[in-house]
């Protein structure tokens, strides 16, 4: 059955598309085995890996041809109607294209025209995979377009490049080196402007007979170390848009040639420049970590001209006093409050986010109050008999009674919330996506004062949600008697991220700093970087030590970059940190250099990280939370780094941390298989898998690539659970010892539901282990999974706020 629409191209009203059934994947003898056993087996025949690698793909190839599982589409635009079929038997994949009232694709054996009004074969051109070529079914074959009357066909497999007729499909020219360029066997693409075939490697020829054209002089631009991404180029009239790090912008007319590493497009597809903006869209990859965007944007070329009319820092129209602005912190505050050590003040309980609770916990619970605020709920900040938390379709923050989760009071804001409020000195911060920050009373809600910390007020929309182009992040820092907020995106865009340093009975300017760029200037940009091949190919030891000297201080490197992303701060006791960077409790950015190329970088003190950002909840595999004294730069997963995983609590004794996956560059997870939580005392600190002893690494059984981050001490120990770990904290017992809890949802074990626990669909579970051995004391079933970093506790109690907009709290029970 024929069921699967994965390539759709367009002209007028005339849609057609690629249309296929499933496609299992290929049987193990078309895939050469690895590893040692692999070769031993091969030398016991007489061949070579490349022998068994070629022998596979000839299978692989024959497979494909006689699976005769794909049609080409035609379906009129307006009405939905099928128009014509064609039965290819097979199209590779991304190679079809129409235009000119043709319709083109390679099916691994010619080049194939159909007549775009009927689907009747108009004409057919030979150019067959060659034979043991490498080639593979999921990536592209090579590169198709159509331009100025002319099919031009780029691939290594099928013998280099060919310009054929488009209406009759006669050879106009070949290229042997015309082959296509490309990371993971994903083509590039090539593209033409103004009559000119670029290549990504800026060899240029004319379309009209194949023979060259002038390059643009960029110097070493192109130098970037590493390989070449496996998205795709493109270009506009001006720019050519190169892959090669992320988006390197070429001009053709002049000299603004720029390389642009913090922003990359989704594999095989790219971005897409349109409309006068360039759309970026999602990547899963880890280079430049904390300085890359992540997600599907909309950029322009430039931040908008009223950027430089935007008021003065601390100018007084920033700072808007309430009704509550003279009223005393103290007057709020109830009659009989718990002690200010049994708060849970902030996200994550302090401002390390260290998620250890003030209060002593008892293993053995009970309920003592559900309530259903509804919605998506984020995790809760508690205090002075309290509890706080945010419905976010409303934009709404929540204030429930801590005895009973009654609604004492709740207050809508202007733009979205994306956490909950920070509570000190008796007053309550929150930041706004709308670029401010309000301070409140906490008894009702009112507002003491609210302080715009966006350059100006400019919204957009993210997603279905109002916010200002440089967003606040809700949960705002408490530290050094100073609210420190962050307003922005990303140093590379808008004139850069906002930092603020404000008082919090006043709401006044202490300390501000802005972060933008750094972008490298003309004579950075063409000498490009100094890569780690420069460091090995060199055998004197002097000049060893000026390239590594080079690769530890240049603006990039192939995998690291300078600049930053916004997050939510995090201290480590004295300084600041935002992901990759730096700051004093003054705002003056320290200056920190990598180890190598990769990126690993001493940071000067232990303190919590999140390389993606820590209120990405999407567990994706390369994402991960560390405590460590060192930014871990591409690293690329944290299955053997201490301290390190989806979710972290940081107890008194030792840290915990659950790990949905397995290994470091490439983790992977075994579905069904539930999260391992592992125990760590503090006193080692990770490092990049390429800098580690090789007796060190055959002891924890890690692997020494430079994209791996691995533990440099034994674990103290380590545990299975049956969870997606979603949720966690740390407490006291009241004996001298410590609880770790635990809270997610059981992973399936068949697929569906397999499929219901990784949408977090049906009841969740909370377990209690011992800090000291990682014995379970206590489990108990929850009505749904919590929200990520859903835990609590204030007051001996816990608090779960979970997927189905309910919160729960659960008090201290009988003595176990």
């Amino acid at each position: 059955e024929l069921r699967l629409v994965d390539e759709i191209v367009a002209e007028g009203p005339l849609v057609v598309c690629r249309v296929r059934s499933q496609i299992d994947l290929p049987a193990h003898v078309f895939t050469p085995g690895r590893g040692p056993a692999a070769k031993k087996k091969d030398a016991a025949k007489g061949a070579t890996r490349t022998d068994s690698r070629q022998e596979a793909q000839v299978r692989l190839l024959d497979h494909l041809m006689n699976q005769k599982l794909e049609r080409v589409v035609a379906v009129d635009a307006d009405t939905g109607r099928i128009l014509w079929r064609h039965d290819a038997p097979v199209v590779a994949v991304q190679s079809l294209a129409m235009r000119g009232g043709k319709v083109v694709f390679h099916n691994y054996q010619a080049l194939v025209a159909l007549d775009a009004r009927t689907g009747e074969k108009a004409w057919e051109f030979a150019c067959p995979v060659a034979d043991r070529s490498k080639f593979g079914v999921r990536n592209l074959l090579g590169n198709l377009l159509i331009a100025d009357g002319k099919v031009l066909w780029a691939s290594g497999a099928t013998g280099g490049g060919v310009c054929v007729n488009l209406d009759d499909g006669k050879p106009l020219w070949k290229d042997p080196r015309l082959s296509q360029t490309g990371g993971f066997a994903f083509p590039t693409a090539l593209r033409v402007v103004k009559g000119v075939l670029w290549n990504d490697m800026l060899r240029g020829v004319q379309l009209a007979d194949g023979s060259p054209a002038p390059a643009p002089d960029v110097g070493g631009m192109l130098k970037r170390g590493h390989h070449i991404r496996c998205q795709a180029g493109k270009a506009t009239e001006r720019f050519l848009i190169l892959p090669h790090r992320g988006a390197e912008f070429v001009d053709l007319e002049g000299g603004a040639s720029m390389v642009n590493d913090w922003i990359r497009g989704a594999c095989s597809y790219g971005l897409m420049p349109a409309n006068g903006l360039t759309y970026v869209t999602p990547d899963p990859c880890s280079c430049y970590a904390g300085a890359r965007i992540t997600g599907f944007m909309a950029l322009a070329a430039a931040p908008p001209a009223s950027l430089e009319q935007a008021p003065a820092p601390s100018a007084p129209e920033r700072l808007l006093k309430g009704p509550a602005y003279d009223a005393p912190p103290s007057a709020d505050r109830p009659a009989k409050s718990p002690a200010p050590q049994s708060q849970w003040p902030t996200f994550r309980a302090d401002a390390m986010r260290s998620a250890r609770a003030s209060c002593a916990l008892s293993a053995r619970l009970q309920p003592a109050w559900s309530q259903t605020p509804g919605g998506s709920l984020t995790p809760a900040t508690a205090g002075d008999g309290r509890v706080y938390l945010v419905r976010k379709e409303g934009y709404e923050l929540l204030c429930l009674d801590l005895s009973d989760g009654a609604l004492k009071w709740r207050r809508a804001f202007p733009g979205a919330l994306d956490g909950p409020p920070t509570l000190a000195g008796g007053r309550l911060f929150i930041g706004c996506r709308d670029g401010s920050v309000y301070c409140l009373r906490p008894g009702d809600g009112a507002l003491v004062w609210r302080f715009l910390a966006a350059p100006q007020e400019r919204l957009t929309l993210s997603g279905d949600r109002l916010e200002n182009v440089w967003p606040v992040s809700s949960s705002v820092l408490f530290h050094k008697e100073l609210i420190y907020a962050v307003a922005g995106r990303n140093s590379y865009l808008d004139g850069g991220v906002r930092l603020y340093a404000l008082d919090p009975a006043t709401g006044a300017v202490r300390h501000h700093v802005r972060l933008e760029g750094p972008w490298p200037d003309e004579k950075a940009l063409r000498s490009g970087v100094v890569t780690e091949k420069d460091y090995n190919d060199q055998t004197d030891p002097n000049k060893q030590a000026e390239i590594l000297k080079a690769i530890q201080s240049q603006y990039a490197t192939g995998y690291s970059m300078e600049g930053a992303l916004a997050d939510l701060l995090v201290t480590d006791g004295t300084d600041l940190y935002m992901q990759q960077n730096k700051l004093t409790p003054a705002l003056e950015p320290v200056r920190l250099q990598r180890v190598f190329h990769a990126g690993l970088t001493p940071m000067g003190g232990k303190h919590l990280l999140a390389n993606f950002g820590f209120l990405d909840d999407t567990m994706f595999h390369r994402s991960y939370r560390m405590f460590d004294d060192h930014w871990p730069g591409y690293g690329g997963g944290s299955g053997w780094a201490a301290r390190a995983g989806t979710m972290v609590a940081l107890g008194e004794q030792r840290a915990y941390a659950a790990k949905h996956y397995t290994g470091g560059w490439y983790p992977t997870h075994a579905p069904g298989s539930g999260n391992r939580l592992v125990a760590d005392s503090y006193d080692h600190s990770n490092t990049a898998g390429a800098l580690a002893p090789k007796e060190l690494l055959q002891k924890f059984q890690q692997y020494g690539n430079a994209g791996e981050i691995v533990r440099t001490g034994a674990p103290l120990w380590e545990t299975e659970t049956p969870l997606i770990i979603r949720a966690m904290l740390a407490a006291p017992d009241g004996q001298g010892g410590e609880w770790v809890f635990s809270a997610g949802i059981v992973e399936g074990r068949t697929k569906a539901e397999w499929e219901d626990s990784t949408r977090y669909r049906g009841p969740g579970k909370l377990l209690v282990h011992n800090g000291a051995d990682g014995t379970l004391a206590a489990e108990y079933d929850l009505p749904a999974c919590p929200v990520y970093d859903g835990l609590a506790a204030v007051d001996g109690r816990v608090l779960v706020n979970l997927v189905n907009g309910s919160v729960v709290c659960l008090a201290p029970g009988d003595p176990l």
